[in-house]
């Protein structure tokens, strides 16, 4: 198996995911980063990171793309605004979302972007905060199909002491909102974790 590991890029340096980006390079990954201030990439971009001039920069030259925002109108902005994720997504790439959003819009920016390019969506969000972030011990509720997860494998390995596949879309957010699951997200689950 080989020890190469995939192409990253963050979108969203505060305190959590500047922690991130930390830690990614920390564990021997060369991040592509992009934050609207980008005065916040400076100390970053001095060790083995570059920086992106757009979200869609970002996703052409990565395969995994981790977001690490504020909101979900946030998330929204940087995949599906002008130059933002959605522009260079494709069916060989990945979203990370580690933002904490509502179940209802992590579902449909899903189906979106996965309509719009192909490219596919895994809710994570992460309980742990910033000091869990640097020492790759965050718990991580992912939300998405199972193939993905494992193909995300090398990020769990350097970011989390435990990620869980919870489900399907949105799964990962409502568990750590600790939301009411939909009639048709408990169906989901239960197909997604059914024997064979």
């Amino acid at each position: 198996m080989s020890n190469e590991k995939p192409s990253v890029g963050c979108i969203g340096a505060g305190v959590l995911g500047s922690a991130i980006m930390r830690r990614l390079i920390d564990c021997g990954f060369a991040p592509v980063l992009w934050n609207r201030d980008r005065s916040k990439l400076a100390e970053l971009l001095k060790q083995d990171a570059t920086e992106a001039s757009s979200p869609a920069q970002l996703a052409r030259s990565t395969d995994f793309i981790i977001t690490c925002v504020s909101d979900g109108s946030i998330v929204e902005h940087v995949v599906f605004g002008k130059d933002g994720v959605a522009e260079a997504g494709s069916a060989d790439k990945v979203l990370v979302d580690m933002s904490t959003c509502a179940t209802t819009q992590t579902q449909e920016m899903a189906t979106r972007l996965a309509d719009q390019c192909g490219m596919a969506w895994l809710d994570s969000p992460i309980s742990g905060g910033a000091p869990a972030a640097r020492e790759g011990t965050m718990a991580i509720m992912v939300g998405g199909d199972k193939a993905v997860f494992e193909r995300a494998r090398p990020l769990w390995d350097a970011l989390a002491g435990r990620a869980t596949l919870m489900g399907p879309n949105g799964a990962g957010q409502a568990t750590k909102m600790q939301e009411p699951i939909s009639p048709s997200l408990a169906r989901a689950m239960v197909t997604i974790f059914a024997p064979g």
